[in-house]
């Protein structure tokens, strides 16, 4: 039965018109309709902001794609007036239960850009001066080049410039003050010379969030500084709570307590029944110990309600829900400003991102034409925030799992929302991307070993004499012994390592982001059985053993294959190499370890 009144009203009155009218005008008429219709269709593809619940329906499909469990997203315009997003997908634990924005997540490394603003208000208010000398604020802080030690300031800290590698391994080996900072900085040999480089750093931060909390609690006769207690206690005065942010904190123990309630937890999906399974990890109670004492680097818990106030803090340049200025236009053009530069690999993306640099917990770009500040967080969860500053809009993603999804989605929302542009799809460039790095990563690997010389040079010493415990004044013990090869590692099934699989059906092993296959040199070695090394004396391991918990994350044991002479490959890769250093042709009595999780390290063995 018609019901006229839901008609197109166009529809209708051509319709009536053109039953009786001569053939000429039916043809312009008919051509009055294409045209409409056809300037409709470009306004649609091409001018149209495309719809929230369009946007949403795209996202779901790529977290189905990529096998993410659980999805929150905040996209916000018009400077944090408008909310576009503001919403969960899929499932937040092994329970199946819905992500929604009220879902707490961890937001890993982009905690780093909250605790940068928050210092940046304790310099307004005097307590500091973001260019003073750390040496004046903490007598005990000494790095290994004594210049260096003199000079380095909160913005080398929290711009990655003072010259030390990363060394997140010691993020497992630490006790749970400052003092530790101290006492191991010294001992970390350098990458590379004060201020003329980028070294993407935990320890600074954490070092900058702790003296900055510590002159605040002691200016204000509130309590113990130099403590993360202090350091949360600070960031929900002097941050989280002037913006809003009621379900945000920095501490890790009101994770572990609020574990069971509205927290989402680190889980993976059965690739075949899409069924939910909780990883155990970083993220498990027992094991979120370790992100306590790095907490201004990395252990904020929020959900997307309250990241929505964050996005719209930033994008008013300091003023709050309320109207009230917290920080000053000048700290956000400082906050922003270029104080290291550092080399991105956006070969992932199209050719619209340009150089970019890093200012205080921010890496700051422009995307086709128009700047962005943004950051990409990660712990077992990942997360990443993009904002246009100087067009009002922002977006934050985070996700529970590793997929690295969060990444190219962000920008993506910026390409729909800000740049109307529904065609692009950043997904296929980071998938094809990831694939081709991870194909070139095997092919050098392949290479290396098929370069060696020949004959190949073989240990000059009975490598069971490498075999014992070695000692570093930074990380403790390793212990050398045989590697049992019926232990396979494995990985965590997710969209990149299925799709990789398919064109290698080999075991994989993942090491600082890379994918390699262990048959892929294992052919390609020589008689030379494989090695074992494990960090074994750390704060981190007598936790997990007053538990009765096996380290399943960085004291598990890391495979050496056999590469050349004294020279073992760490994981296989033969640019993360382990040396033993014979003495007098004799039993090993130093290794010289340099890889991307210690950087350059001399351990000396135990008698």
């Amino acid at each position: 039965m018609a019901e006229p009144e839901n008609q197109p009203l166009l529809g209708t009155a051509t319709s009536a018109r053109s039953t009786n009218a001569p053939k000429g005008h039916r043809l312009w008429i008919a051509a009055g309709l294409v045209s409409v219709f056809g300037f409709a269709a470009i306004y649609f593809l091409f001018l149209a902001t495309p719809s929230p619940q369009s946007v949403l329906r795209e996202l779901e499909q790529q977290r189905i794609r990529w096998n993410v469990p659980g999805v929150a997203v905040v996209a916000v315009k018009d400077f944090g007036d408008t909310i576009l997003l503001n919403t969960g997908l899929g499932v937040r634990n092994e329970a199946g239960d819905p992500v929604t924005s009220k879902t707490l997540f961890q937001i890993g490394s982009t905690t780093k850009a909250m605790g940068a603003f928050a210092l940046l208000r304790l310099a307004e208010k005097g307590v500091l001066d973001l260019n003073g000398h750390i040496k004046d604020y903490r007598p005990t802080f000494r790095l290994s080049d004594p210049s260096a030690t003199s000079l380095t300031n909160f913005i080398d800290l929290l711009s990655h410039r003072t010259g030390l590698p990363r060394n997140d391994l010691l993020l497992f080996m630490t006790n749970t003050t400052i003092d530790f900072l101290d006492t191991k900085l010294s001992e970390i040999e350098p990458a590379y010379e004060f201020r003329s480089g980028f070294g993407y750093q935990n320890f600074m931060h954490a070092l900058a969030g702790l003296i900055g909390s510590d002159l605040y609690l002691n200016r204000t006769s509130r309590g113990p500084g130099a403590t993360f207690e202090g350091w949360y206690n600070m960031m929900e005065k002097e941050f989280f709570k002037p913006l809003g942010m009621e379900h945000t904190t920095g501490d890790v123990r009101k994770w572990m307590v609020d574990e069971l309630r509205a927290n989402a937890a680190p889980v993976e999906l059965d690739p075949n029944t899409g069924i939910p399974k909780k990883v155990t990890g970083w993220l498990d109670p027992l094991y979120s110990i370790w992100l306590e004492w790095a907490s201004p680097a990395g252990s904020v818990t929020t959900n997307v309600e309250d990241l929505g106030k964050y996005l719209r803090f930033v994008l008013k340049q300091g003023i709050n829900e309320k109207g009230e200025r917290i920080l000053s236009e000048n700290a956000f053009r400082n906050a922003f400003a270029p104080h290291n530069s550092y080399s991105a690999d956006y070969s992932k993306y199209p050719p619209a991102f340009s150089i970019p640099y890093y200012a205080l917990g921010w890496g700051v770009t422009t995307y086709r034409g128009k700047r962005m500040v943004t950051h990409s967080g990660g712990t077992e969860m990942t997360c990443a925030v993009c904002v246009f500053p100087d067009d009002g809009f922002g977006a934050f993603i985070v996700t529970n799992n590793q997929a690295g999804w969060a990444s190219a989605a962000c920008p993506q929302l910026a390409d729909r929302f800000l740049f109307k542009d529904r065609s692009t799809n950043l997904f296929s460039y980071v998938e094809k991307a990831t694939v081709q790095q991870y194909k070139d990563i095997t092919k050098a690997v392949e290479k290396a070993y098929a370069d060696r010389p020949k004959p190949l040079p073989l240990p000059s010493v009975d490598p069971r004499d490498f075999l014992g415990t070695y000692t570093s004044p930074v990380w403790g013990n390793v212990v050398i012994t045989e590697f049992d090869p019926s232990l396979q590692p494995k990985m965590q099934p997710n969209f990149l390592v299925n799709l990789m699989d398919r064109e290698h059906p080999l075991s994989l092993v993942q090491k600082s982001g890379h994918y390699v296959h262990l048959e892929s040199f294992a052919s390609l070695t020589d008689s030379v059985k494989p090695l074992k090394i494990a960090f074994a004396s750390s704060p981190y391991a007598d936790f997990l053993k007053a538990h009765g918990l096996k380290d399943t994350i960085f004291g598990s044991d890391f495979v050496l294959i056999h590469f050349v002479g004294n020279r073992y490959a760490l994981m296989g890769d033969p640019d993360e190499v382990i040396e033993f250093i014979p003495e007098a042709g004799t039993q090993a009595t130093q290794i010289r370890i340099s890889t991307s999780i210690t950087g350059t390290a001399t351990f000396k063995k135990v008698e």
